[in-house]
Protein backbone atom coordinates (compact mmCIF):
# COMPACT_ATOMS: atom_id res chain seq x y z
CA UNK A 1 0.00 0.00 0.00
CA UNK A 2 2.64 2.16 0.46
CA UNK A 3 4.69 1.42 -2.46
CA UNK A 4 7.48 -0.17 -1.13
CA UNK A 5 8.98 -3.58 -1.95
CA UNK A 6 10.43 -6.28 0.94
CA UNK A 7 13.62 -8.20 -0.42
CA UNK A 8 14.77 -10.66 2.29
CA UNK A 9 17.92 -12.55 2.05
CA UNK A 10 17.99 -16.22 3.16
CA UNK A 11 20.17 -19.36 4.03
CA UNK A 12 23.70 -17.74 3.43
CA UNK A 13 26.86 -17.01 5.52
CA UNK A 14 27.84 -14.02 3.85
CA UNK A 15 28.72 -10.91 6.04
CA UNK A 16 26.83 -7.89 4.95
CA UNK A 17 28.82 -5.36 3.17
CA UNK A 18 31.26 -7.96 1.56
CA UNK A 19 29.02 -8.66 -0.85
CA UNK A 20 26.77 -6.60 -4.02
CA UNK A 21 23.18 -7.33 -4.53
CA UNK A 22 22.27 -5.91 -8.23
CA UNK A 23 19.29 -5.75 -9.89
CA UNK A 24 17.35 -3.84 -11.97
CA UNK A 25 13.85 -2.07 -11.57
CA UNK A 26 10.84 -0.31 -13.65
CA UNK A 27 10.67 2.30 -10.98
CA UNK A 28 13.24 4.12 -9.44
CA UNK A 29 14.06 3.73 -5.68
CA UNK A 30 13.10 6.66 -3.39
CA UNK A 31 14.70 5.77 -0.27
CA UNK A 32 16.45 2.72 1.07
CA UNK A 33 16.38 1.02 4.36
CA UNK A 34 18.85 -1.92 5.72
CA UNK A 35 20.86 -1.24 2.65
CA UNK A 36 22.85 1.50 1.20
CA UNK A 37 23.11 2.15 -2.88
CA UNK A 38 26.48 2.24 -4.12
CA UNK A 39 26.31 2.00 -7.67
CA UNK A 40 23.12 3.91 -9.96
CA UNK A 41 23.06 4.32 -13.21
CA UNK A 42 19.41 4.59 -15.04
CA UNK A 43 17.35 1.97 -12.69
CA UNK A 44 20.26 -0.33 -12.24
CA UNK A 45 21.20 -1.03 -8.53
CA UNK A 46 24.50 -2.31 -6.98
CA UNK A 47 23.29 -2.11 -3.31
CA UNK A 48 25.55 -3.18 -0.30
CA UNK A 49 23.05 -4.57 2.85
CA UNK A 50 23.41 -3.71 6.27
CA UNK A 51 20.92 -6.94 7.50
CA UNK A 52 19.00 -9.63 5.93
CA UNK A 53 15.69 -7.76 5.60
CA UNK A 54 15.67 -4.36 3.17
CA UNK A 55 12.96 -2.14 2.22
CA UNK A 56 13.33 -0.57 -0.59
CA UNK A 57 10.28 2.71 -1.38
CA UNK A 58 9.31 2.43 -4.94
CA UNK A 59 8.66 5.62 -7.09
CA UNK A 60 4.73 5.68 -7.64
CA UNK A 61 2.90 4.53 -10.44
CA UNK A 62 0.34 6.04 -12.43
CA UNK A 63 -2.13 3.20 -12.31
CA UNK A 64 -1.71 2.73 -8.89
CA UNK A 65 -0.82 -0.68 -8.38
CA UNK A 66 2.41 -2.62 -9.55
CA UNK A 67 2.46 -5.98 -11.45
CA UNK A 68 4.96 -8.87 -11.43
CA UNK A 69 7.35 -6.61 -13.81
CA UNK A 70 7.81 -4.09 -11.07
CA UNK A 71 9.76 -6.27 -9.16
CA UNK A 72 13.75 -6.86 -8.71
CA UNK A 73 14.51 -8.22 -12.05
CA UNK A 74 18.05 -9.46 -13.10
CA UNK A 75 19.31 -10.02 -9.95
CA UNK A 76 22.63 -11.59 -9.17
CA UNK A 77 25.20 -11.39 -6.30
CA UNK A 78 28.73 -10.37 -6.54
CA UNK A 79 31.20 -11.21 -3.47
CA UNK A 80 34.23 -9.14 -2.30
CA UNK A 81 36.43 -11.33 -4.75
CA UNK A 82 34.24 -10.25 -7.63
CA UNK A 83 32.93 -13.73 -8.41
CA UNK A 84 29.03 -14.59 -8.88
CA UNK A 85 26.99 -16.37 -6.60
CA UNK A 86 24.79 -18.91 -6.79
CA UNK A 87 21.23 -17.47 -6.23
CA UNK A 88 17.93 -19.14 -5.72
CA UNK A 89 14.75 -16.62 -6.53
CA UNK A 90 11.63 -16.60 -4.82
CA UNK A 91 8.72 -15.36 -6.82
CA UNK A 92 7.41 -11.63 -5.98
CA UNK A 93 4.52 -11.85 -3.54
CA UNK A 94 1.66 -9.27 -3.43
CA UNK A 95 0.50 -7.92 -0.23
CA UNK A 96 -2.65 -7.08 -2.31
CA UNK A 97 -3.25 -9.22 -5.30
CA UNK A 98 -6.04 -8.13 -7.97
CA UNK A 99 -8.35 -10.84 -9.03
CA UNK A 100 -8.32 -11.51 -12.85
CA UNK A 101 -12.09 -11.06 -13.83
CA UNK A 102 -14.00 -13.68 -15.53
CA UNK A 103 -15.76 -12.67 -18.54
CA UNK A 104 -18.89 -14.79 -20.22
CA UNK A 105 -18.47 -15.60 -23.91
CA UNK A 106 -21.36 -16.63 -25.88
CA UNK A 107 -21.40 -17.20 -29.75
CA UNK A 108 -24.68 -15.28 -31.51
CA UNK A 109 -25.37 -16.26 -35.19
CA UNK A 110 -26.10 -12.19 -35.76
CA UNK A 111 -22.39 -11.21 -34.81
CA UNK A 112 -19.99 -9.06 -36.66
CA UNK A 113 -16.50 -10.82 -35.35
CA UNK A 114 -14.47 -8.56 -37.74
CA UNK A 115 -11.97 -6.09 -36.53
CA UNK A 116 -11.78 -3.60 -36.63
CA UNK A 117 -15.18 -3.43 -37.76
CA UNK A 118 -16.63 -2.72 -41.22
CA UNK A 119 -17.86 0.69 -42.23
CA UNK A 120 -20.87 -1.46 -43.82
CA UNK A 121 -22.15 -5.47 -42.74
CA UNK A 122 -25.32 -6.67 -43.50
CA UNK A 123 -25.30 -10.21 -42.89
CA UNK A 124 -28.79 -12.23 -43.58
CA UNK A 125 -28.76 -14.64 -40.69
CA UNK A 126 -28.77 -17.33 -43.36
CA UNK A 127 -25.39 -19.86 -43.75
CA UNK A 128 -23.12 -21.76 -45.88
CA UNK A 129 -21.73 -25.12 -45.15
CA UNK A 130 -17.94 -24.88 -45.04
CA UNK A 131 -17.46 -28.44 -43.39
CA UNK A 132 -14.78 -29.56 -45.42
CA UNK A 133 -12.86 -26.03 -44.47
CA UNK A 134 -11.66 -25.65 -48.77
CA UNK A 135 -12.30 -22.67 -50.55
CA UNK A 136 -11.92 -22.96 -54.14
CA UNK A 137 -9.59 -20.13 -55.61
CA UNK A 138 -8.09 -19.33 -59.51
CA UNK A 139 -4.58 -20.97 -59.75
CA UNK A 140 -3.19 -17.31 -59.98
CA UNK A 141 -3.90 -16.63 -56.59
CA UNK A 142 -2.36 -19.54 -55.11
CA UNK A 143 0.67 -17.45 -54.43
CA UNK A 144 -0.73 -14.46 -53.08
CA UNK A 145 -2.97 -16.56 -50.22
CA UNK A 146 0.45 -18.40 -49.31
CA UNK A 147 0.80 -15.48 -47.33
CA UNK A 148 -2.09 -16.09 -44.96
CA UNK A 149 -0.47 -19.31 -43.78
CA UNK A 150 0.16 -18.31 -40.10
CA UNK A 151 -3.82 -17.63 -40.19
CA UNK A 152 -4.97 -20.44 -42.07
CA UNK A 153 -2.66 -23.26 -41.08
CA UNK A 154 -4.26 -22.42 -37.22
CA UNK A 155 -7.93 -23.11 -38.09
CA UNK A 156 -7.04 -25.77 -40.62
CA UNK A 157 -8.35 -23.30 -43.23
CA UNK A 158 -7.39 -24.96 -47.30
CA UNK A 159 -7.04 -22.32 -49.55
CA UNK A 160 -6.50 -24.34 -53.42
CA UNK A 161 -7.51 -24.36 -57.00
CA UNK A 162 -8.83 -28.04 -57.00
CA UNK A 163 -11.93 -28.05 -54.76
CA UNK A 164 -13.98 -25.92 -52.45
CA UNK A 165 -16.58 -23.17 -51.95
CA UNK A 166 -15.77 -20.98 -54.49
CA UNK A 167 -13.90 -17.80 -54.00
CA UNK A 168 -13.66 -15.06 -57.22
CA UNK A 169 -11.31 -12.02 -56.78
CA UNK A 170 -12.16 -8.91 -58.63
CA UNK A 171 -10.30 -5.56 -59.23
CA UNK A 172 -12.20 -2.08 -59.98
CA UNK A 173 -11.30 0.89 -59.62
CA UNK A 174 -11.86 2.12 -55.89
CA UNK A 175 -9.78 3.72 -52.88
CA UNK A 176 -6.68 2.22 -51.76
CA UNK A 177 -6.71 -0.16 -48.55
CA UNK A 178 -10.78 -0.29 -49.79
CA UNK A 179 -12.49 -4.12 -50.25
CA UNK A 180 -16.35 -5.58 -50.89
CA UNK A 181 -16.96 -8.55 -49.84
CA UNK A 182 -20.54 -10.43 -51.30
CA UNK A 183 -21.32 -13.83 -49.70
CA UNK A 184 -23.97 -15.59 -51.35
CA UNK A 185 -25.45 -19.99 -51.08
CA UNK A 186 -22.65 -20.19 -54.57
CA UNK A 187 -20.09 -17.93 -53.99
CA UNK A 188 -18.13 -15.40 -52.10
CA UNK A 189 -16.99 -12.48 -54.46
CA UNK A 190 -13.98 -9.79 -53.02
CA UNK A 191 -14.25 -6.29 -55.15
CA UNK A 192 -10.53 -4.77 -54.60
CA UNK A 193 -8.69 -1.66 -55.92
CA UNK A 194 -5.22 -2.32 -54.56
CA UNK A 195 -3.54 -5.04 -52.72
CA UNK A 196 -4.12 -4.01 -49.18
CA UNK A 197 -7.46 -3.76 -50.22
CA UNK A 198 -7.40 -7.58 -51.46
CA UNK A 199 -5.01 -8.14 -48.56
CA UNK A 200 -7.70 -6.88 -46.13
CA UNK A 201 -10.80 -8.43 -47.77
CA UNK A 202 -8.97 -12.85 -47.24
CA UNK A 203 -8.19 -11.06 -44.06
CA UNK A 204 -11.59 -10.37 -42.99
CA UNK A 205 -13.06 -13.40 -44.41
CA UNK A 206 -10.51 -14.94 -42.63
CA UNK A 207 -12.03 -13.84 -39.35
CA UNK A 208 -15.81 -14.68 -39.99
CA UNK A 209 -14.68 -18.23 -40.87
CA UNK A 210 -12.61 -18.48 -37.04
CA UNK A 211 -15.45 -17.10 -35.78
CA UNK A 212 -18.35 -19.22 -37.39
CA UNK A 213 -15.99 -22.66 -37.79
CA UNK A 214 -17.68 -24.41 -40.40
CA UNK A 215 -20.50 -22.30 -41.60
CA UNK A 216 -20.21 -18.84 -43.54
CA UNK A 217 -22.73 -16.13 -43.29
CA UNK A 218 -24.60 -14.55 -45.66
CA UNK A 219 -24.04 -10.97 -46.07
CA UNK A 220 -22.64 -7.75 -47.65
CA UNK A 221 -19.43 -5.93 -46.95
CA UNK A 222 -18.13 -3.02 -47.87
CA UNK A 223 -15.01 -1.35 -45.51
CA UNK A 224 -12.27 1.01 -45.94
CA UNK A 225 -10.17 2.21 -43.49
CA UNK A 226 -11.06 5.22 -41.09
CA UNK A 227 -7.82 6.17 -40.78
CA UNK A 228 -4.61 6.37 -42.63
CA UNK A 229 -2.16 5.74 -40.31
CA UNK A 230 -2.85 2.18 -38.00
CA UNK A 231 0.63 2.10 -36.04
CA UNK A 232 2.02 -0.12 -33.46
CA UNK A 233 5.66 0.47 -31.60
CA UNK A 234 7.87 -1.46 -30.33
CA UNK A 235 10.96 -0.94 -28.58
CA UNK A 236 14.00 -2.91 -29.23
CA UNK A 237 16.54 -0.80 -27.40
CA UNK A 238 15.06 -2.22 -23.44
CA UNK A 239 14.77 -5.47 -24.65
CA UNK A 240 16.36 -7.35 -28.06
CA UNK A 241 13.36 -8.99 -29.92
CA UNK A 242 14.90 -11.54 -33.03
CA UNK A 243 14.01 -10.88 -36.78
CA UNK A 244 11.39 -14.13 -36.23
CA UNK A 245 9.88 -12.46 -33.28
CA UNK A 246 9.22 -9.03 -34.71
CA UNK A 247 7.26 -11.31 -37.96
CA UNK A 248 5.57 -12.97 -35.09
CA UNK A 249 4.53 -9.80 -34.11
CA UNK A 250 3.58 -8.71 -37.91
CA UNK A 251 1.29 -11.66 -38.27
CA UNK A 252 -0.89 -10.30 -35.13
CA UNK A 253 -0.66 -6.89 -36.60
CA UNK A 254 -1.72 -7.55 -40.25
CA UNK A 255 -4.58 -9.70 -38.26
CA UNK A 256 -6.13 -6.53 -37.21
CA UNK A 257 -5.30 -4.54 -40.15
CA UNK A 258 -2.34 -2.08 -38.83
CA UNK A 259 -0.33 -0.43 -41.57
CA UNK A 260 2.63 0.68 -39.88
CA UNK A 261 5.27 -0.54 -37.17
CA UNK A 262 7.32 1.87 -35.38
CA UNK A 263 10.53 0.32 -34.65
CA UNK A 264 12.23 1.78 -31.44
CA UNK A 265 15.83 0.90 -32.05
CA UNK A 266 17.95 3.69 -29.79
CA UNK A 267 17.32 4.68 -26.37
CA UNK A 268 19.48 5.11 -23.32
CA UNK A 269 19.76 1.49 -22.80
CA UNK A 270 21.20 0.07 -26.43
CA UNK A 271 21.59 1.16 -29.88
CA UNK A 272 20.75 -1.46 -32.33
CA UNK A 273 20.93 -0.97 -35.46
CA UNK A 274 24.20 -1.40 -37.03
CA UNK A 275 25.36 1.38 -39.23
CA UNK A 276 28.78 1.46 -41.48
CA UNK A 277 29.61 4.82 -40.88
CA UNK A 278 29.73 4.30 -36.99
CA UNK A 279 30.38 0.34 -36.38
CA UNK A 280 31.29 0.69 -32.89
CA UNK A 281 27.77 2.09 -31.86
CA UNK A 282 26.32 -2.02 -32.09
CA UNK A 283 29.80 -3.65 -31.16
CA UNK A 284 29.50 -1.98 -28.14
CA UNK A 285 26.04 -0.12 -27.67
CA UNK A 286 23.96 -3.33 -28.73
CA UNK A 287 25.52 -5.45 -25.50
CA UNK A 288 24.87 -5.22 -22.07
CA UNK A 289 25.94 -7.00 -19.05
CA UNK A 290 27.83 -6.78 -15.44
CA UNK A 291 31.33 -6.68 -17.35
CA UNK A 292 30.39 -4.49 -20.21
CA UNK A 293 30.47 -1.24 -20.96
CA UNK A 294 26.92 -1.03 -20.57
CA UNK A 295 25.06 -2.29 -17.55
CA UNK A 296 22.27 -4.55 -17.26
CA UNK A 297 19.39 -2.58 -17.62
CA UNK A 298 15.65 -3.79 -17.72
CA UNK A 299 16.63 -7.34 -15.93
CA UNK A 300 19.51 -8.81 -18.74
CA UNK A 301 21.09 -9.75 -15.74
CA UNK A 302 25.01 -10.43 -14.54
CA UNK A 303 25.58 -12.34 -18.47
CA UNK A 304 26.51 -10.50 -21.74
CA UNK A 305 23.45 -9.81 -23.28
CA UNK A 306 21.36 -8.00 -26.47
CA UNK A 307 21.99 -7.97 -29.94
CA UNK A 308 20.94 -5.61 -33.36
CA UNK A 309 19.87 -5.86 -36.65
CA UNK A 310 22.04 -5.82 -39.79
CA UNK A 311 21.28 -4.45 -43.43
CA UNK A 312 20.12 -7.78 -44.18
CA UNK A 313 17.86 -7.67 -41.06
CA UNK A 314 16.02 -4.88 -42.17
CA UNK A 315 15.59 -5.94 -46.09
CA UNK A 316 14.31 -9.43 -44.40
CA UNK A 317 11.99 -7.40 -42.02
CA UNK A 318 10.67 -4.84 -44.87
CA UNK A 319 10.08 -7.00 -47.74
CA UNK A 320 8.04 -9.60 -44.79
CA UNK A 321 6.45 -6.10 -43.89
CA UNK A 322 5.33 -5.53 -47.52
CA UNK A 323 3.52 -8.15 -47.91
CA UNK A 324 1.34 -8.21 -45.00
CA UNK A 325 0.77 -4.22 -46.07
CA UNK A 326 3.14 -3.10 -43.49
CA UNK A 327 5.65 -0.18 -43.98
CA UNK A 328 8.23 0.35 -41.00
CA UNK A 329 9.46 4.04 -39.82
CA UNK A 330 12.56 3.59 -38.02
CA UNK A 331 13.12 5.56 -34.92
CA UNK A 332 16.47 7.09 -33.58
CA UNK A 333 16.08 8.18 -29.91
CA UNK A 334 17.83 12.10 -30.20
CA UNK A 335 18.79 14.32 -28.34
CA UNK A 336 17.77 13.07 -25.49
CA UNK A 337 17.53 9.37 -24.06
CA UNK A 338 21.30 8.53 -25.54
CA UNK A 339 23.09 7.47 -23.11
CA UNK A 340 24.66 4.57 -24.64
CA UNK A 341 25.78 6.14 -27.67
CA UNK A 342 27.55 8.77 -24.89
CA UNK A 343 29.44 6.12 -23.78
CA UNK A 344 30.51 5.12 -27.31
CA UNK A 345 30.54 8.67 -28.41
CA UNK A 346 31.67 10.94 -25.67
CA UNK A 347 32.77 13.61 -28.09
CA UNK A 348 28.79 14.73 -28.65
CA UNK A 349 28.76 16.28 -25.48
CA UNK A 350 30.55 19.80 -24.55
CA UNK A 351 33.29 18.10 -22.62
CA UNK A 352 34.17 21.67 -21.45
CA UNK A 353 31.00 22.06 -19.77
CA UNK A 354 30.45 21.07 -15.80
CA UNK A 355 26.83 21.18 -16.03
CA UNK A 356 24.99 17.86 -15.26
CA UNK A 357 21.87 16.86 -17.06
CA UNK A 358 19.41 14.19 -15.60
CA UNK A 359 16.05 12.34 -17.01
CA UNK A 360 13.12 10.89 -14.99
CA UNK A 361 14.91 7.47 -15.70
CA UNK A 362 17.93 9.01 -13.58
CA UNK A 363 20.62 8.98 -16.31
CA UNK A 364 22.75 11.39 -16.09
CA UNK A 365 24.28 13.47 -19.04
CA UNK A 366 22.11 11.29 -21.56
CA UNK A 367 21.71 13.98 -23.99
CA UNK A 368 23.74 14.95 -26.89
CA UNK A 369 24.87 18.68 -27.74
CA UNK A 370 23.28 20.18 -30.69
CA UNK A 371 25.53 23.45 -30.80
CA UNK A 372 28.80 21.34 -31.75
CA UNK A 373 29.81 20.46 -34.93
CA UNK A 374 30.29 16.53 -33.94
CA UNK A 375 26.77 16.20 -33.62
CA UNK A 376 25.97 17.78 -37.09
CA UNK A 377 28.62 15.62 -38.55
CA UNK A 378 27.48 12.28 -36.94
CA UNK A 379 23.56 13.43 -37.25
CA UNK A 380 24.25 13.85 -41.35
CA UNK A 381 26.30 10.68 -41.73
CA UNK A 382 23.75 8.25 -39.83
CA UNK A 383 20.67 9.55 -41.38
CA UNK A 384 22.08 9.72 -44.40
CA UNK A 385 22.76 5.71 -43.94
CA UNK A 386 19.42 5.01 -42.55
CA UNK A 387 17.70 6.80 -45.33
CA UNK A 388 19.47 4.02 -47.33
CA UNK A 389 18.44 1.33 -45.56
CA UNK A 390 15.05 2.04 -45.15
CA UNK A 391 12.07 2.08 -48.01
CA UNK A 392 9.34 4.38 -46.04
CA UNK A 393 9.54 8.25 -46.46
CA UNK A 394 9.73 9.05 -42.90
CA UNK A 395 12.50 8.50 -39.94
CA UNK A 396 11.64 9.27 -36.81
Amino acid sequence: QNNQLRIEISNHNLKHGEFKFCFSLVYSIISIDGAEIIKQVGRYYEIKTHQNIIFVTLQATRIKSYNMSCGPEGVFIINKNEELLELNLKSLKFEKEIIAPVYDFETLDNFNPIIPEPEVANFKNKFINLNNLKIKINSEDAKFTEVFSPYTSAINLDFNYLEGFPLILKKIEIEDEEYMININEHKIEIIFGNYAGKFYAITSLIQLIHFYKNKLPLCNISDKPSLIWRGMHLDCARQFYSISEIKRLFNYMALFKLNRFHWHLTDNEAWRIQLDCYPSLTDTGAFRGYNQIIPPFYGSGYKKYGGYYTKDDVAELINYGKKLNIEIMPEIDLPAHSWTLLQVMPELRDQSSNTESQDVGLYSNNTINPSIKETNIFLENIFKELSEIFTFDTIH
